[in-house]
């Protein structure tokens, strides 16, 4: 995945009447208008893997999963983002004034590419930790089987655990529901020498 390309300086309301015309998407971070490019193979496996998983494990009940095409808004950052997935429980809210801009994930996952590891790690978690429906966020690994998991407490701190092998299962407090890392990523690719199983 290339770097994501810089346009430029917009408002809030700038960027989103101009992105709602794009074919593309872009990312909002306080101000600058970032394109976002395409995935790998790899990342699409583990995205629709997981929101698969996610969908069939919520179906009927009272969250659901979208996938990286539906925008949040992280109000407190003044950031606009497309999460790789999210899920939202107890009912859908849309930021004021719009149609399309959800506020109110309670659990957020990003898959890790070279070129956006860094920005998942720090300046989005940063902004994703003032959402306050905000409980999960997940980090996952394309590479190996790997997800760090971000766990808000009742104080409010955020806790880290690691889940690490295709015979693991990883468990998301938030939703009350675990899921199977060999399914997670099930068709993915890893380079040579990073899994034996």
């Amino acid at each position: 995945m290339a770097l994501p390309k810089a346009l430029g300086r917009m408002t809030p309301a700038e960027y989103l009447a101009w992105e709602r015309l794009q074919e593309g998407r872009h990312e909002f971070f306080d101000g600058v208008v970032i394109a976002m490019s395409g995935a790998s193979l790899n990342h699409g496996r583990v995205c629709g893997n997981a929101f698969a998983a996610l969908h069939n494990a919520l179906k009927g009940g009272r969250c659901e999963a979208f996938i990286n095409d539906q925008r949040v808004a992280v109000e407190a950052a003044n950031s606009y983002f497309y999460p790789d997935l999210f899920v939202v429980c107890g009912g859908l809210q849309l930021q004021s004034g719009t149609h399309d801009t959800v506020v109110n994930p309670i659990l957020v996952v990003e898959v890790l590419s070279p070129s956006t590891e860094s920005r998942d790690r720090v300046r989005k978690f940063e902004a994703y930790r003032s959402v306050p429906s905000l409980h999960e966020y997940l980090l996952i690994a394309q590479d190996r089987p790997s997800v760090e998991r971000y766990l808000r407490s009742e104080a409010g701190s955020w806790i880290f655990d690691q889940t690490v092998g295709l015979d693991r299962d990883l468990r998301m407090e938030s939703l009350d529901l675990t899921l199977s890392m060999a399914d997670l990523y099930a068709r993915v690719e890893f380079p040579v020498g990073e899994v034996e199983a």
